[in-house]
């Protein structure tokens, strides 16, 4: 069920377990939450977020994904491990989205406070992209329209479908 009438927006979180640095990232604690738990808190306030989508790996060592979206009652898919952007548009094209909002699954402290002022602006101005280029890596967001990202399939190299809107 959509929260909103004027159009469909979904986040899209990018999930799985391997990682050069930290092993299950997401899953780290901060006090009595998980990051991807505090993420998920997060999320859940914007009124403009119709769907939360976890694009899961394919790798057996992600079940714990598939497990953390069922208990919290997430729409997930599951996909290609290295192939983020595929993995993206599976789950835009299995449930429907006009719009994604990505961001990462390792940073609790995603900065979302004009997040509003910045969808208006996405739609207002029909974007394809809307995000800030002036904040640290990891803190930021990005609003895409699905049908460019579509675009953007054929075209890329592995690095950016690994990176989705390189």
């Amino acid at each position: 069920m959509l929260k909103n009438n004027h159009t469909n927006l979904s986040a899209i979180l990018a999930c799985r377990s391997a990682s050069t640095r930290l092993y299950r990232k997401p899953f780290q604690k901060i006090i009595n939450e998980t990051i991807i738990e505090k993420i998920l808190f997060n999320l859940r306030k914007i009124n403009q977020i119709d769907n939360i989508i976890l694009a899961i790996s394919d790798q057996s060592d992600n079940k714990i994904f598939v497990d953390f979206a069922k208990h919290f009652k997430l729409n997930y898919v599951q996909g290609d491990e290295n192939n983020v952007l595929q993995r993206f548009l599976k789950a835009a094209d299995h449930f429907k989205v006009d719009h994604i909002l990505r961001i990462t699954t390792d940073n609790p402290y995603t900065y979302l406070e004009n997040f509003e002022e910045v969808f208006k602006s996405h739609i207002k101005m029909k974007y394809d992209l809307s995000t800030y280029y002036d904040l640290p890596d990891g803190v930021n967001f990005e609003i895409i329209k699905t049908c460019a990202l579509k675009k953007c399939l054929h075209k890329s190299d592995n690095f950016e479908k690994e990176h989705v809107t390189l």
